[in-house]
């Protein structure tokens, strides 16, 4: 099942509209079909006893988004070769990305990162992308690279995701350099151990990405050996675009289709009508935590690397305050500042 809109009874409650001319089934949204109704009646004039009879041009129908049935898992070199090259902060920035567009589909993601002396899974399969971003940010790189036992751990996270969602789709990602010098077991042959985990991968029908971390200028013939092995899609980040980069988990969905489901607002109206280059992260606003610390939080930043904006008024006059996310407005400096004897903020309601 692939993600979309829809207007049955499963998924997230999303928005409601007017049903179509000649529909019958649907999902009666029906706070949004009381509000009609309401609305309706006063435009009219009301009526006695202050109640509203529902009619059928005020029944409003509930759009869902429903979830796709699939797990993309991330499989991160953190070793100190991606620390000396800066391919972790490339990582980094490509998950984020993918991120983004995993949460428009509500894909469920996992994280499973390896350096020193073992893999570990530092995010089992979940639905929260701003956990996921949070345990991203906190990743450092260091030690040796046992690429193996990242395959093994990857491999076991998804036969047990499968056991509890039979029939899903998985894609695994792997980012890495391709260096590889840590054996599953002390003095074992660690591209046959590869080999032989590359063809459990490919049995199981995994689709798979690799990813190839290295800077522009640089190759090393083993990442392309380990992508043939997994038989996965080989990659170099240093060439991918923004919309080569979300086709990697949306499965021929380009970037434009993807950030069709966002809604853009005047900011970014003009960003792209002047063609300044820019990025737009999405969070899960449906527990109405809006305040910058929140967004920070689930976006896996610190609230002063956002800007939040202010409206304040003084009589018939607006003004408009953009200050860090961390910081609070002095409405006294703000008043001396716009000119006022005293302003006040306007609540977000309005």
């Amino acid at each position: 099942m692939k993600t979309g809109i829809s207007a049955g009874r499963g998924g997230r409650y999303l928005r409601a509209v007017p049903p179509s001319p000649g529909e019958k089934s649907f999902d009666i949204a029906v706070d949004a079909t009381l509000r009609a109704a309401v609305l309706r009646g006063g435009a009219a004039g009301g009526q006695s006893g202050g109640t509203f009879p529902v009619r059928p041009e005020d029944l409003r129908k509930k759009v869902r988004v429903t979830r796709g049935n699939r797990l993309v898992l991330f499989l991160v070199d953190a070793s100190d070769s991606m620390d000396s090259s800066a391919g972790l902060a490339a990582a980094k920035g490509a998950v984020l990305n993918l991120l983004a567009a995993a949460y428009i589909r509500r894909d469920r993601v996992g994280l499973v990162t390896f350096r020193d002396e073992a893999a570990r899974v530092i995010l089992p399969p979940t639905s929260s992308i701003h956990l996921a971003r949070e345990k991203l940010r906190l990743l450092s790189a260091g030690g040796a690279t046992p690429f193996a036992d990242g395959l093994l751990k990857a491999w076991e996270t998804i036969r047990t995701d499968r056991f509890k969602h039979p029939g899903g789709r998985t894609v695994l990602v792997v980012l890495s350099d391709g260096e590889a010098n840590v054996p599953l077991s002390p003095g074992g042959d660690r591209m046959a151990e590869i080999r032989s985990l590359g063809e459990r991968i490919r049995k199981e029908e995994i689709r798979a990405v690799f990813v190839d971390t290295n800077p522009p200028g640089t190759e090393r013939e083993e990442a392309r050996v380990f992508a043939d092995i997994l038989g996965a899609e080989y990659k170099r980040i240093s060439r991918l675009g923004s919309g080569e980069l979300l086709d990697i988990i949306g499965s021929g969905e380009g970037r434009k289709k993807i950030m069709e489901k966002v809604r853009k607002t005047n900011a970014v109206r003009h960003l792209e009508a002047d063609g300044i280059p820019h990025e737009v992260l999405t969070y899960d606003a449906s527990d109405g935590r809006i305040d910058a610390p929140a967004v920070a939080e689930k976006l896996g930043l610190r609230p002063d690397d956002l800007y939040k904006t202010l409206v304040a008024r003084s009589g018939g006059n607006v003004h408009v305050f953009c200050i860090p996310g961390g910081a609070e407005l002095d409405l006294k400096k703000a008043a001396r500042a716009a000119g006022e004897k005293k302003i006040e903020l306007v609540a977000v309601r309005e």
